[in-house]
């Protein structure tokens, strides 16, 4: 049963339609020959709206992920009516109120429009799909 699991798994790596830049992917030689064109590997982000941040006060912070008053309280994000300013390294990162405020699995941020969000992203559990688009 399993072998023949590894078989199909091989063919389909072998098709002539599965390529990726110049050349079909396959087990001889190694993945990065010649190749131009790569896929990222996908890794799961956290994600809050701009808005929900300044909308926060202390009675409601915890209904946003615990990084987000971390960052505050370090002096690492400043809250205005217009926006939210983020520090990150040397580098400040303004986020309007519809922007994402992404944090990635190295603890590094970074800010989306709505365009470029959904161009990049798309949800970890698709149930929240429906939640995405309804905000």
């Amino acid at each position: 049963m399993v072998r023949e699991g590894i078989s199909v798994a091989v063919a389909i790596l072998q098709s002539d339609e599965w390529k990726c830049g110049m050349k079909p992917m396959h087990f001889e030689g190694t993945m990065f020959d010649p190749m131009r064109e790569y896929l990222r590997i996908p890794s799961c982000v956290e994600v809050v709206r701009a808005h929900e941040i300044i909308a926060a006060s202390e009675a409601n912070c915890e209904l946003l992920p615990g990084w987000v008053g971390e960052c505050y309280e370090r002096g690492q994000m400043v809250v205005a009516a217009t926006g939210v300013t983020i520090f990150n390294g040397p580098e400040a990162l303004r986020a309007h109120p519809s922007d994402f405020v992404v944090r990635d699995q190295n603890g590094v941020f970074s800010v989306y429009d709505v365009t470029a969000f959904e161009q990049s992203f798309v949800p970890a559990h698709w149930a929240e799909t429906y939640k995405l688009h309804a905000a």
